[in-house]
């Protein structure tokens, strides 16, 4: 037997999505044309922080957004009392929500910059823990001479982890070339110059 589950949320302060959603009610009221032209286009072309603030808004969570760059790319960082479920047991609902906001950029402006979405900076520390782990696995490929594959990784997790080997002078990565979801990256020692 189904059953509707409604989170119930009292928020203290307006979201975006309150404010926005108000704000064309208004326009659309009794002003003029051209005010109402004005405030659709404002709807139309939200921020990064807005799309994100209004798909909470709409799912019931209250929270505060932060952008912020890390990288040279742009980070939108929740902080929020229900991080666990924002984030999801395998971090499903973090990937969907930035999954969505790329999405809804793209449609917008077909050349936008992809956004990151992180929750009170979960992946921050995941990914440190990551290469930490990977670099374990390189000392070991350092000391051996032989590859050696990591876990199964989603293409986020790959990224950080070529990223870490991009100048390493010793250790290599390499993924295959397939479209598959999830892929295990291979350590290997990097080939010298062949002596001429």
């Amino acid at each position: 037997e189904s059953f509707l589950y409604r989170a119930a949320v009292f928020h203290t302060k307006p979201t975006t999505a309150d404010i926005g959603k108000e704000k064309y009610r208004c326009q659309t009221r009794g002003a003029a044309g051209q005010e109402k032209i004005q405030e659709t286009s404002y709807i139309m072309n939200p921020s990064p922080a807005e799309i994100l603030d209004t798909l909470l808004g709409y799912l019931g969570f209250a929270v505060t957004i932060q952008e912020e760059q890390r990288d040279g790319q742009q980070v939108l960082q929740i902080f929020t009392h229900e991080s666990d479920r924002l984030i999801g047991r395998r971090e499903e609902v973090l990937d969907d929500l930035q999954y969505l906001v790329n999405r809804i950029l793209l449609a917008q402006t077909p050349p936008a910059p992809r956004v990151f979405v992180d929750i009170e900076h979960f992946r921050a520390m995941r990914d440190d823990a990551l290469v930490a782990k990977v670099q374990q696995l390189a000392k070991a490929v350092r000391v051996t001479g032989r590859p050696i594959q990591t876990d199964p990784l989603n293409s986020y997790d790959r990224r950080i982890v070529h990223n870490a080997f991009k100048d390493d002078p010793e250790v290599m990565t390499w993924s295959p070339q397939d479209d598959s979801r999830v892929k295990r990256i291979t350590l290997r020692k990097r080939q010298g110059p062949t002596p001429t």
